[in-house]
């Protein structure tokens, strides 16, 4: 499957049956690898846009590859790529995921308070706080980015909304206006502290810096050395077996003191973290806690 950007530039999925799909981006036939063996029961090209998403006067390539679906609310992962001088030998790319990818007033959404576009990455949350009257819930979460100068620029301002019946027919009457239109017209609210961080309570840090990053195609791991001499990984997958990972939730950065999705890579932002070091904190969030690797 492929997708014509222009006389000369296409974007294509390629098939290697048990080795799993390749994204190639061809310019007058040269290729460049994307990404490679994603499962090709659920992966797919959704399509390619050039669009100018800053404002240094050059497009960029906008690539959207369907990571997945999930059984019963068919909450959707998408990972978005976005190519700078994608005409060029010399391109570079960033990517991230999404839920809930959508057009209309969706992912790319032009504000009307503020200039030029802006990111909506949204995320599926569970929180006992948010709400304290209703308790343990489900929530799409949204936070703001923009594209500059080949990188995500986080911006303060976090949305959510809990999926009730109301919000669950929504989804299934108009897919196609999403994210961010779920958003509107008050049907979502800003919070002041971040989901992440649950009820705001610490109960416990880890100290250490970050020795390798393994990047996955949906999420990371991250190894550490601790500040006591111990190894261990951080990682967004749920810790099994005999020598367990230490899960995480969130990543955030200190210096700006700002959360990223779990679909948003730190290099996206600030490029390499390698030797950084991290606070590997856990906040108290009802019966349950959540656990946010802070790179400083």
């Amino acid at each position: 499957m492929c997708t014509v950007v222009s006389v000369t530039i296409r974007v294509c999925d390629i098939n290697h049956g048990d080795r799993g799909l390749e994204l190639v981006l061809f310019n007058d036939g040269q290729p460049t690898r994307l990404a490679d063996g994603r499962p090709s029961a659920t992966g797919r090209l959704q399509g390619a846009l050039a669009a100018h998403l800053d404002a240094d006067g050059s497009e960029e390539l906008v690539v959207v590859d369907h990571v997945g679906t999930s059984n019963g609310m068919a909450m959707t992962l998408d990972r978005l790529w976005i190519i700078a001088d994608y005409t060029t030998a010399g391109r570079s790319w960033l990517s991230f995921t999404v839920n809930e990818l959508g057009s209309g007033p969706g992912t790319f959404v032009q504000r009307a308070d503020l200039p030029g576009t802006w990111i909506l990455s949204s995320e599926w949350e569970r929180s006992e706080t948010l709400d304290p009257q209703r308790g343990y819930g489900t929530y799409l979460v949204g936070r703001w980015f923009r594209y500059e100068k080949k990188r995500l620029v986080s911006e303060p301002g976090v949305i959510v909304r809990r999926l009730l019946n109301s919000f669950a027919d929504e989804r299934s009457r108009d897919m196609d206006h999403q994210p961010y239109s779920f958003f509107m017209n008050g049907k979502g609210r800003a919070v002041e502290r971040d989901p992440a961080f649950g009820s705001g309570e610490v109960i416990g840090t880890l100290r250490g810096t970050i020795s390798r990053v393994i990047q996955g195609d949906a999420s990371a791991e991250y190894e550490l050395v601790l500040a006591d001499g111990r190894r261990t990984r951080a990682t967004f997958a749920i810790p099994y077996g005999a020598d367990p990972p230490e899960h995480i939730d969130h990543v955030a950065l200190g210096a700006i003191n700002r959360v990223l999705p779990a679909g948003v890579p730190p290099s996206a932002v600030v490029g390499d973290v390698t030797g950084r070091t991290v606070r590997l904190t856990r906040y108290k969030d009802g019966r349950a806690d959540k656990r946010v690797l802070w790179i400083d």
